[in-house]
């Protein structure tokens, strides 16, 4: 992260290098505070895999029947399914792991 090296040297001479005692050797633009709190905010929020995704994630529920699976994987003509147990992933559905089964 080439702008986190930069403000962390920027900031060093901000605060440790000054002209005399109390003069800032440089203050920092309004855009350099912008960017700052930008890449603050990223760290502190990063972003989660589902927010990647362009469209819906179709799932299914462990205790789901085969026959909803069945028609949703035809409707849906996707590969694979995550399926959950309380909010937990405990495996995928695939297409081929259902034409095998």
């Amino acid at each position: 992260m080439d702008s986190l090296d930069f403000f962390r040297e920027f900031r060093n001479l901000l605060i440790h290098k000054t002209v005399s005692g109390e003069e800032a050797i440089a203050t920092p633009s309004s855009l350099l505070i912008e960017e700052i709190e930008m890449i603050t905010e990223k760290i502190k929020h990063p972003k989660k895999v589902k927010d990647l995704f362009l469209s819906e994630v179709v799932t299914f529920d462990q205790g789901d029947k085969l026959s909803l699976v069945l028609k949703k994987v035809k409707e849906k003509s996707y590969s694979q399914f995550p399926v959950f147990n309380d909010n937990k992933l405990v495996g995928i559905v695939s297409e081929n792991g259902i034409t095998n089964f």
